[in-house]
């Protein structure tokens, strides 16, 4: 577990961190560190999730990083173990001078047994020479504080003092706390890892769909062009049956008209007898070839009629479709630039992810 990092104030806070870590059997680097080597710590470990420290260090770690930081708190039990080693050296009255982080608790004072208890918790270093005159002014002959607090302390020669140290429990509570903390980032990195996966899916599904539609789009555009086409060929082969009817129409007048001098033929041939007969043979194979050629027309005019009738609603129906080709090839173009939009979207996300 190399995501947590522990910054030690002494050497006997990193000796309990490190029990804490065997029994718990856990892996993360612990170091004692001092004040002025926070930013360091912070720039040394740009893989760390999670800090662990206690006091005026977890500010100077705060300011230097947006990861968590947990802070140690004392609790009250070791406060008054601190407090009842310096009433067995003589201790009357005892000042009780660490970070407020740390005590997690605002001034008070209070008695054990004979001996007043004066809390004063500091903020900034430059606090603890003012808190140290006030508790002198007070009587106040031992101090326990924290690294700050003992220190400063330590250099005036009228105080007893003793080293608030966090006990085992305060470790242990840190240390579960930072676990929970990088646990729950762990599942958000996981989920940020199936989120960008999905994207990824996504951003692929909507390459290939853009790609089929695009593909649809020009194969609609294709379909449009040779509708059009097959309706300018209806159209055409329209035409061209009204100018065969036309024709027909040409061939049916002079087959009446053949019709007509065939009979005509024929009734000279019988006003003129015996000498007319070669004359009436022709004249009835004429009037034969004209029957026969009216009908012919007669029969083709039917057909050209049907077929005529054919070519129109097939011209219709290939305009129809030529409408609905043209609204599909719209529609796949519209949706093609949808597609796009989504493929830009994905892009987008999947950078922001």
């Amino acid at each position: 577990m190399k995501s947590i990092f522990f910054a030690a104030l002494t050497p006997d806070m990193a000796q309990i961190a490190e029990q804490v870590r065997r029994e718990l059997n856990l892996s993360f680097p612990i170091e004692v560190v001092s004040f002025d080597r926070g930013p360091d710590v912070v720039r040394a470990n740009p893989q760390i999730d999670v800090m662990i420290s206690r006091g005026l260090m977890v500010d100077l770690l705060r300011d230097h990083t947006d990861k968590p930081v947990v802070g140690l708190t004392m609790t009250i039990a070791e406060m008054l173990e601190a407090v009842q080693r310096l009433i067995v050296n003589g201790a009357v009255k005892v000042g009780v001078v660490a970070h407020r982080g740390f005590l997690d608790m605002d001034d008070s004072d209070f008695a054990v047994g004979e001996t007043m208890i004066f809390v004063r918790p500091w903020n900034t270093l430059e606090d603890i020479p003012k808190i140290l005159e006030q508790l002198n002014k007070i009587g106040v002959n031992a101090i326990t504080g924290d690294k700050g607090g003992y220190t400063a302390a330590k250099e005036q020669s009228n105080f007893i003092v003793d080293l608030l140290e966090s006990g085992k429990l305060a470790v242990k509570r840190a240390i579960n706390e930072a676990l929970k903390i990088a646990q729950v980032q762990e599942l958000e990195r996981e989920k940020m890892r199936r989120y960008e996966q999905v994207l990824s899916e996504l951003y692929g599904e909507l390459e290939q769909s853009a790609a089929f539609v695009q593909e649809l789009a020009a194969s609609s555009e294709e379909l449009a062009a040779t509708s059009e086409e097959s309706s300018n060929i209806a159209k055409i082969a329209a035409d061209e049956v009204k100018g065969i009817t036309d024709i027909l129409e040409v061939i049916r007048r002079v087959a009446q008209q053949t019709n007509l001098l065939g009979l005509n033929a024929a009734i000279e041939a019988a006003r003129v007898g015996e000498q007319g007969k070669g004359f009436s043979v022709v004249a009835e194979e004429v009037r034969k070839l004209a029957v026969e050629s009216n009908k012919s027309a007669k029969n083709i005019d039917e057909m050209l009629k049907k077929f005529r009738e054919s070519v129109i609603r097939v011209q219709k129906n290939v305009e129809q479709s030529n409408v609905i080709t043209k609204e599909q090839a719209t529609s796949t173009q519209e949706l093609a630039r949808k597609l796009d939009s989504l493929k830009v979207l994905g892009e987008k996300l999947t950078t922001v992810s």
